[in-house]
């Protein structure tokens, strides 16, 4: 996560339905707000990363909600961890690109 630049983390459980419908949003929400692409997302499964449970920032925070962190230039600067409506990942793209 570390190595990560610019753009939002998503943390995804296959097995978890509100998972998906977070995914759903974000995307909608990338979208509109960044139609040239030029935001960056990292999508990683909960079951095969193992280590985020470890992460500080992650630590007793994921619960299969489709978890997001928002990054600028490797530095953490907001975090959503349920599910949110278009608008709330709509505001967050625009911040990072502004």
């Amino acid at each position: 996560m570390e190595e990560f630049d610019t753009g939002v983390l998503f943390i995804l459980a296959w097995w978890s339905a509100a998972a998906h419908v977070t995914l759903s949003q974000l995307a909608k929400a990338i979208l509109k707000a960044d139609p040239g692409g030029r935001l960056e997302l990292l999508i990683v499964n909960t079951d095969g990363v193992p280590e985020l449970y470890d992460c500080d920032l992650l630590r007793g925070k994921i619960h299969g909600y489709g978890e997001c962190v928002w990054k600028r230039r490797r530095e953490v600067v907001d975090t959503l961890f349920r599910i949110g409506e278009i608008r709330d990942y709509e505001e967050r793209v625009l911040k990072l690109l502004g």
